[in-house]
């Protein structure tokens, strides 16, 4: 068979179900509204499936009513185990042949997933990639996110994996609409912040087309002060996990990228990894992690195109005893971005 035919043969019907997971955790004052978005698509052929990952609102209460006006929403209740948790759930419970992700406080707009849906099939993509438009807490909207082509784009999988990598796109799942199989066996990393950055690679990676960009906001992606976003709570460990998903995008493009794909992954690795030891203090498991992989990749560090004079020399002091320390207090010479 073709390459171009590979896809003929695995469910797509003239109307393939498409699976939505939903994670759900205390947003009884936006569920309503981001149910319902779903619900009015003019692509109607869908699973919604709402996880509870455990709320202690009206969330859990909401999603059985909904559940009992609308046979085609699944709901499943469990412990709180967090954003990745909870799409875990959904992931192995989903049986459609194209898959979308919705977090619980966002909108999308009513042609969404026809739109998505039609050039997946007409075109042979892997995925559908859309711009959102940002919504405050009243539903208003305020600005716009994640434009990346002027005009409609079909781009190979394998570039659109390395714009990722490079990270000239962003990982955040929510935006893009699925083949289903390119999640098989792919789990968000539990107990992680920015979770979508160590994961949507990966599927990307499964890809054997392509995918369009789609210059339109489709997704109303709400700001609130309680979001993980515009929290400023946790900031030490949010840049840990960002180093840590950041260094398993460079272990996987090191083998699987072009050379200048990886040299900038490589860069942004070793840039928030020198946070990391700024802002942790050297008993912690995540001052270690950085540590060692900044001294390990001291060679590439010298060789690197990409980092500063400076900046290298702020890397390589810090794999020197008390070197994080010395780097703070000589008046922090790289810049504050560093310490932030």
């Amino acid at each position: 068979m073709a390459k171009g035919n590979a896809y003929h043969d695995i469910g797509e019907g003239e109307n393939s179900l498409i699976s939505v997971i939903v994670p759900i955790y205390n947003v009884e004052k936006y569920l309503c509204a981001c149910l319902n978005s779903i619900l009015e698509q003019s692509y109607q052929n869908m699973e919604i499936i709402l996880v509870d990952d455990g709320s202690t609102d009206g969330s859990a209460a909401i999603c059985d009513r909904y559940a009992q006006q609308d046979k085609r929403i699944k709901v499943i209740h469990q412990k709180n185990g967090g954003l990745s948790f909870a799409r875990n759930c959904g992931l192995k419970h989903r049986t459609g042949t194209f898959l979308a992700f919705v977090d619980s406080d966002d909108e999308i707009e009513p042609d969404f997933m026809l739109t998505a849906v039609n050039l997946l099939k007409k075109q042979n993509l892997d995925a559908v990639m859309v711009e959102a438009s940002l919504i405050n807490e009243d539903g208003i909207k305020v600005g716009s996110r994640f434009h990346v082509f002027d005009e409609y784009t079909v781009l190979p999988a394998q570039k659109v994996l390395e714009m990722i990598i490079a990270d000239s796109v962003g990982s955040q799942v929510w935006k893009g609409v699925y083949r289903s199989f390119c999640w098989d066996g792919i789990e968000f990393p539990v107990g992680r912040f920015y979770e979508d950055i160590a994961t949507t690679f990966k599927a990307y990676s499964k890809m054997m087309h392509s995918v369009g960009f789609l210059p339109k906001q489709m997704y109303r992606y709400r700001l609130r002060s309680g979001g993980i976003s515009l929290s400023g709570k946790n900031q030490a460990t949010k840049v840990y996990h960002i180093f840590l998903s950041q260094r398993e995008q460079f272990l996987y493009g090191r083998d699987h990228c072009k050379q200048e794909t990886v040299e900038i992954c490589f860069t942004n690795t070793v840039s928030t990894a020198s946070r990391v030891l700024l802002l942790l203090g050297n008993n912690t498991v995540a001052f270690r992690d950085a540590y060692l992989f900044i001294r390990k990749e001291r060679k590439r560090i010298l060789r690197s195109r990409c980092l500063k004079t400076k900046m290298k020399a702020k890397l390589l002091v810090m794999t020197m005893p008390y070197g994080s320390v010395v780097v703070k207090s000589i008046g922090r010479i790289v810049g504050h971005k560093y310490v932030e």
